[in-house]
């Protein structure tokens, strides 16, 4: 099952899906957005959450962050993200990525 809605300018996006198994692995991941539009493209303040469980054990991701798209050609992302995983090892790191598309 998966739900999910379009983030459009001023529209809230919602995305959740099942518990998937590939290759061992089962898990969850929830999204949180909402857009707007700014300067010729979209900005998107958002949210997401990942639970991966597998016979290695288990992951937790989250993490949040903003997102300006611009056209589909140019896309900036600002986001933290912290990562936990079932021997109790944690990552946390602050990121930010630029990708043009020619």
């Amino acid at each position: 099952m998966h739900l999910a809605s379009s983030s459009k300018a001023g529209r809230p996006a919602v995305r959740t899906s099942r518990p998937t198994s590939q290759q061992g692995q089962r898990g969850v991941e929830a999204n949180l957005s909402y857009g707007v539009s700014v300067l010729g493209g979209l900005f998107t303040p958002y949210s997401e959450y990942r639970l991966t469980s597998s016979t290695y054990g288990s992951t937790r991701r989250w993490g949040s962050g903003i997102r300006f798209n611009d056209t589909d050609r140019l896309e900036l992302r600002l986001f933290t993200e912290r990562q936990t995983s079932g021997q109790g090892l944690t990552q946390s790191r602050i990121r930010l990525e630029l990708q043009r598309q020619f």
